[in-house]
């Protein structure tokens, strides 16, 4: 269970920075920035799993 919490904790703590930083490059036009921030926020995703399992 802790697993879950934790999980789910660190989902939408990166998936809220993300989300606000990927519209504000969107409306922008930095699209190189914006599919950064899409790479990155898939990157902390699987880091966050790999960490709560190890």
């Amino acid at each position: 269970m802790t697993f879950v919490i934790l999980n789910c904790i660190l989902h939408l703590i990166t998936d809220f920075v993300s989300s606000r930083l990927t519209t504000r490059f969107y409306k922008e036009g930095r699209m190189y920035a914006f599919w950064n921030t899409i790479a990155a926020d898939q990157f902390a995703h699987i880091a966050g799993l790999i960490l709560l399992l190890s």
